[in-house]
């Protein structure tokens, strides 16, 4: 009996610790400070669900013109990333389609910082981690951050933050859907 308790206890353990450091990815992306535990990207490709979100995507934006889009897969939704002039993006979908939020690159030695993302990072058990990206929430009504950190085994982890800096532990997920 004592054995099937330290084999539950010990998995148990494992769980806890492997969830606070699950995430890895690209962009496009947790309770206090732990990484989304979304799967690493992979490029979508499945036609149909790439045409519909490219539909959708063209119908909210309508910059995006000819520009092509790079589709991922990122297990919990999908993504998109593209590039309108100077200026990349990152689109986010539920599951079932449903339009998220869309994010902005911005450049994370830059003084428009948020005093209090770089207060919550510089706090965090990420401080030290090289940002290799740093996204902003660009919908009219809406805040947010998505940062990109490299760990120390060189993989990219994807942490999200609200509009006061403090990290989620998930992304957010769709409002409702469009109709």
């Amino acid at each position: 009996m004592n054995k099937i308790k330290n084999v539950i206890l010990t998995l148990t353990c494992a769980t806890m610790i492997s969830g606070a450091f699950a995430q890895t990815a690209t962009p496009p992306p947790s309770t206090g400070t732990s990484i989304s535990a979304a799967q690493d990207p992979k490029a979508l490709n499945d036609p149909a669900v790439s045409q519909r979100l490219s539909a959708d995507l063209n119908s909210r934006n309508a910059q995006l013109g000819t520009n092509s889009v790079s589709w991922f897969d990122a297990g919990n939704g999908y993504y998109g990333t593209y590039t309108v002039g100077t200026n990349n993006y990152m689109t986010r979908y539920d599951r079932q389609g449903n339009y998220i939020e869309t994010y902005t690159k911005g450049n994370w030695s830059d003084s428009t910082v948020p005093p209090s993302l770089m207060t919550s990072y510089n706090e965090s058990m990420y401080k030290g981690q090289p940002i290799t990206g740093y996204w902003t929430v660009s919908d009219p009504g809406k805040s947010g951050y998505y940062l990109e950190v490299q760990g120390k085994d060189g993989k990219t982890g994807r942490i999200y933050a609200d509009e006061n800096g403090k990290f989620l532990s998930a992304p957010r997920t769709a409002e409702k859907p469009r109709p």
